[in-house]
């Protein structure tokens, strides 16, 4: 079909009423764009055919803005001619062309962040919480208050040293093991009261349990200020243990340097603690039943904890 063609087959009354169903059924945004792409192929066809009779002073093209259309397809009838195509094709491609346009802009207007999220995947990653907001969470999970998770700080300091990532971590990590244990959750139970052999506050604090809890080290760590404590690396440690509650080892107990190594293991060398008695599977208690609840008038009044009989056999476990 050529050009003639096509506009007379545009002018005849059934293809108009073809037409006007069309754009009823249609979307809007297709319907516009296959408009447009009709508007396109006329608008060439009548500038090609004026250009024939007129002069070529201008180049192949008349420098007017009625002719926009025909510099950004850069086509007249004589390239239609030697390149094949008809007129079908020119409509087809407009409007190939200007649907995928379209789509796109659709998809910006109604999603105005997923372009943000293709430049910057970072939108996509979950935000990494500060130390302080992990502190937070640390002390409700664990039932603790600020002050008890002070010496719980001191405490792991004078056993593995604040200097040292890998061994406050082991040290925090055998706490948390205890808390796993039937034993020492019911030695501790014994001195603090029912049900509290799960707080790591009372595992740490339980007579016998850690020399450095209040011994020369643990107050040796009060000559710094908050902000020096928070910057070392084994605070760091005990941050990132009690927060992802995951151990880097089984152990229960360890002994300072100096010890028997006998029967024991170093985790660190050559600075670290030597550890021994690992957790058993007959002394370990099921996750379910690890309950924890708080120590002390202020921590009680802070979490508004109570015992109901939902625990009774961790009760009868731990009295």
């Amino acid at each position: 079909m050529n050009i003639k063609e096509y506009i007379a087959k545009i002018n005849d009354k059934e293809t108009l009423k073809e037409l006007f169903k069309f754009l009823q059924t249609k979307k809007f945004e297709r319907t516009l764009t296959f408009v447009l792409a009709c508007i396109v192929a006329i608008n060439l066809s009548t500038n090609n055919k004026q250009s024939k009779n007129r002069s070529h002073e201008y180049g192949p093209f008349e420098q007017s803005s009625s002719h926009d259309y025909t510099e950004l397809y850069d086509t007249n009838e004589e390239t239609i001619k030697q390149e094949n195509l008809n007129i079908d094709e020119i409509i087809i491609a407009s409007y190939n062309t200007s649907q995928s346009i379209i789509t796109n802009h659709t998809d910006e207007v109604l999603n105005p962040t997923s372009s943000l999220a293709t430049e910057n995947n970072e939108t996509k990653e979950p935000k990494e919480l500060t130390n302080a907001e992990k502190k937070a969470i640390i002390l409700t999970n664990q039932k603790i208050t600020e002050t008890q998770f002070q010496e719980f700080i001191r405490t792991v300091f004078a056993e593995g040293g604040g200097s040292y990532y890998d061994e406050c971590y082991n040290v925090t990590s055998t706490i948390l093991n205890r808390k796993k244990s039937i034993a020492f959750t019911t030695d501790a139970s014994k001195s603090f009261g029912k049900n509290l052999g799960f707080n790591i506050y009372c595992l740490l604090t339980a007579p016998h349990q850690f020399s450095g809890y209040k011994d020369a080290n643990y107050y040796y760590w009060d000559n710094f200020d908050q902000e020096y404590l928070e910057s070392l690396p084994g605070y760091q440690a005990i941050i990132d243990c009690l927060y992802t509650e995951q151990t880097s080892h089984d152990y229960l107990s360890f002994k300072g340097i100096g010890c028997n190594p006998e029967g024991k293991v170093q985790l660190c060398t050559p600075y670290g603690n030597y550890y021994h008695n690992q957790l058993k599977e007959e002394d370990t208690i099921p996750l379910t039943e690890q309950i924890t609840y708080p120590y002390g008038e202020e921590a009680e009044n802070l979490y508004n904890t109570s015992l109901t009989e939902d625990n009774e056999k961790v009760l009868t476990r731990t009295k």
